[in-house]
């Protein structure tokens, strides 16, 4: 099975050193707090088929059938819709589980604008949640976040918002409401959900994984 690396040179994430991870983390932590981010992974799951719902309320057995899916086994990806509405229920139960171990590894102190000491060494939630990823590669956590947000928007609509947002300047009130259609304003609240849920894992798997 294969695993992310943790040599520089084989680092693919968008944090590039630990002052950046450091930066994003607080950033994110003092907007949000835990509640936050699981009320949107809550909000995000309501909007999965029906087959995902189904497949997470039956968590954690769906976490042990679908381990070797979850952590990236390029040898038996999903073959229908059942595994994968498994992959992306376990996926949902990961993000939860991760986000409760970053909350009290560092994310409390960040929200409550507390010193955070970055020496986790020995803490309990330090060796929960650098065992949490190293058992599951960033690329694929990644590749199926995205997957599960594709699945609520559709492909044409990602083509269509990249469109959008390279055409329109926001410069306006009449562009902004010209723009701000009911399922648009979903979905583009969804595009921020996932930039923040991709920017946590990236940022928090660069500073506790690498060397």
């Amino acid at each position: 099975m294969k695993h992310e690396q943790t040599t520089g040179e084989a680092w693919a994430g968008i944090t590039q050193n630990k002052q950046q991870a450091q930066l994003v983390l607080t950033h994110l932590f003092q907007l949000q707090s835990v509640e936050d981010f699981k009320d949107q992974t809550i909000g995000w799951l309501q909007l999965m088929p029906e087959n995902v719902i189904l497949e997470f309320n039956k968590l954690p057995e769906t976490m042990r059938t679908t381990r070797h899916w979850l952590m990236g086994d390029e040898e038996t990806p999903p073959r229908n819709e059942k595994e994968q509405a498994q992959q992306h229920a376990a996926l949902f139960g990961f993000l939860l589980y991760f986000f409760d171990q970053c909350w009290l590894l560092f994310g409390r102190d960040m929200h409550e604008q507390k010193a955070v000491n970055w020496n986790f060494a020995g803490q309990i939630p330090h060796r929960n949640l650098k065992d949490l990823l190293k058992s599951i590669t960033l690329k694929h956590a990644v590749n199926v976040l995205y997957d599960a947000l594709v699945t609520v928007t559709g492909t044409e609509y990602q083509i269509q918002f990249q469109s959008k947002i390279r055409e329109l300047e926001w410069d306006t009130e009449e562009e902004r409401e010209q723009y701000a259609d009911e399922e648009s304003e979903e979905y583009t609240r969804l595009m921020v959900v996932f930039a923040h849920f991709r920017s946590l894992l990236d940022a928090t798997w660069y500073l506790l994984c690498m060397p």
